[in-house]
C-alpha cells in the first residue's frame, strides 16, 4: 500500500469514527472500500460489548415503518413521523421488555380512543391529591427498580449477542514486519481536541488483532 491509498484508507476510516461501532452494512462497504483500495489483507471486526447498538436498531424500525405507512397511505414521510414515533414508544421493545413511554413517565399511553370507551368517573377512585402521592411513589419506588430491570434486559442481549457474533471470528496469527492502524478513541476534555488518535505500528512480534486494530498489510 503506497502513501496516497493510506490517506485515502485514512480518510474513509474518519468518516465511520470507530470501528467498534461499525454494523454489518457499514463493514461491508468498509471491505469494498478497503478492497479498491488494494488492500488485500483480511479485515477482522470485534463487537463491542459497550456498544449497545440500540440507536442503530431504532433508525431501521422507523425508517421500514415509515416506508410501509407512505406506501400505504400515498403521502409524505413527514406528515406520518409523528405518529411513527409515538406508536415506537409506546410498543414494548423486544431488548427491554418494556415501551419507552412507561420507563420515561411512569405509565402506559392514554390514546383519545381510550378516553371515548373510558367508563364514567367512579365516586370510589381515590381524591387527586392521594392520587398524586401514590403516582409519585409509583415512580421513586416501583419505576426506579423497573429501568434497572430494563437496564439488566438490554446488557443481558447484549451479551447474548456478542457472543454469537465473536463465534463466527477466527484468531489470526500477523507475521513479523506485518503492518496495521490502530484507532483510539478518547473522550475530549477540550472541544478543539481530536476524539481519535490513529497510529501505524510495525508487527514485530506474532501477534493477535487488537479490538482497535484494522490491519492493512
Amino acid at each position: 500500500m503506497n502513501l496516497q491509498q493510506y490517506q485515502q484508507l485514512k480518510t474513509y476510516l474518519e468518516t465511520t469514527k470507530t470501528l467498534n461501532n461499525l454494523n454489518q452494512t457499514q463493514q461491508q462497504r468498509f471491505r469494498k472500500q478497503a478492497t479498491h483500495y488494494v488492500v488485500q489483507n483480511d479485515l477482522l471486526f470485534r463487537k463491542n460489548k459497550k456498544t449497545n447498538g440500540l440507536t442503530e436498531r431504532f433508525n431501521k424500525t422507523l425508517c421500514s415503518t415509515l416506508a410501509k405507512l407512505v406506501g400505504d397511505y400515498k403521502t409524505t414521510r413527514d406528515t406520518l413521523l409523528p405518529a411513527a414515533l409515538f406508536a415506537y414508544h409506546t410498543f414494548p421493545n423486544h431488548t427491554s421488555k418494556y415501551d419507552p413511554f412507561y420507563l420515561i413517565y411512569g405509565h402506559t399511553a392514554t390514546l383519545p380512543l381510550d378516553l371515548q370507551l373510558q367508563p364514567e368517573e367512579d365516586i370510589s377512585k381515590p381524591p387527586l391529591e392521594q392520587s398524586l402521592k401514590l403516582h409519585v411513589n409509583k415512580i421513586t419506588e416501583q419505576l426506579y427498580q423497573q429501568r434497572i430491570q430494563a437496564q439488566s434486559n438490554i446488557q443481558r442481549a447484549q451479551q447474548k449477542q456478542k457472543k454469537y457474533h465473536d463465534c463466527d471470528l477466527k484468531t489470526v496469527k500477523f507475521k513479523i514486519s506485518n503492518s496495521s492502524v490502530t484507532i483510539q478513541v478518547s473522550q475530549r476534555k477540550d472541544p478543539e481536541e481530536p476524539s481519535e488518535h490513529e497510529s501505524i505500528k510495525t508487527i514485530s512480534q506474532e501477534t493477535s488483532l487488537g479490538t482497535d486494530d484494522v490491519f492493512i498489510g
